[in-house]
């Protein structure tokens, strides 16, 4: 059974100066049979793979005080909107600012809000 949505985190820079698809060749050294993919690159935003496509979403944190849980705060708002059938590129856009988010706090003395998430969202929109 193939997995719906594969999440992976990039730490490495060498990737990051490549194109989308040489990010995706050296971001995965095995070859993962999902026909969904995000890889994270931190500062540098994240990568995904869907309906055969490439796309780059940037990275939108404007100040960073504690990058722990910006991951989990991506996959906890990316996941649930592909399952309801968002597509790829909005899924990692809003979890990308979810991720900016989680990194403007220290620890995690707050959750992140839906209606924070919605001004942040607009802001950058606008």
């Amino acid at each position: 059974m193939k997995p719906p949505l594969v999440t992976l985190v990039v730490r490495s820079a060498t990737c990051c100066s490549q194109t989308p698809r040489k990010k995706a060749r050296l971001s995965t050294p095995i070859r993962i049979h999902c026909p969904r993919v995000i890889v994270t690159l931190g500062k540098r935003g994240a990568l995904g793979y869907a309906d055969r496509r490439f796309f780059e979403v940037p990275a939108l944190a404007g100040k960073v005080v504690d990058r722990v849980g910006a991951g989990d705060a991506f996959l906890a708002i990316a996941a649930p909107l592909i399952a309801a059938g968002a597509p790829m590129d909005l899924a990692a856009f809003v979890g990308n600012v979810a991720g900016a988010e989680a990194v403007a706090t220290v620890g995690h003395r707050t959750y992140i809000e839906r209606s924070g998430l919605a001004k942040h969202i607009d802001a950058l929109l606008a």
